[in-house]
């Protein structure tokens, strides 16, 4: 599938669609909303926000780790399940996985980090607390096959 304007492309099981503008302000009311949301069965959700600001590889780590204490700062009852890092095409992706609470319950989130064009790709996938033993290992698959096409459409 590709996602933002075909600068990056990523490889879902075929029941994951891509959510209108229409669903997505319903699924996120407000001016701050993801660029795109591909959804999964099992109202499993992956969110993506391309934001302006520049990255690194080097800074991934570092940025995710920001996110930990500012999350864990603002949400205490939060459990931290896990961080962690791999390769993707071209660089660093950089995650982290914890429960908190939701309008509709225990909510399982993997929070990631990367790079596209440059730029700090910022991502969330969320399901029900129950489901995360079936997704936790297929998202980090997905994720590892991210790539960033956004050089190859400059050319």
């Amino acid at each position: 599938m590709y996602l933002l304007n075909h600068t990056m492309e990523i490889t879902f099981p075929e029941e994951y669609r891509r959510l209108t503008d229409e669903e997505t302000d319903l699924l996120f009311p407000g001016r701050q909303k993801p660029q795109e949301v591909v959804k999964g069965a099992d109202e499993a959700y992956m969110a993506f926000y391309l934001t302006d600001k520049t990255a690194d590889d080097s800074q991934l780590d570092n940025a995710r780790n920001e996110f930990y204490f500012m999350i864990r700062q603002r949400c205490p009852e939060n459990i931290f399940l896990d961080r962690g890092s791999m390769q993707v095409t071209p660089g660093h992706l950089s995650w982290m996985d914890f429960k908190g609470d939701a309008f509709s319950g225990e909510t399982y989130y993997l929070l990631f980090l990367t790079r596209l064009g440059g730029k700090l790709l910022m991502g969330l996938f969320q399901c029900g607390w129950k489901q995360m033993r079936i997704y936790r290992s297929r998202i980090l698959h997905i994720l590892s096959g991210i790539r960033d096409l956004s050089e190859m459409n400059t050319k």
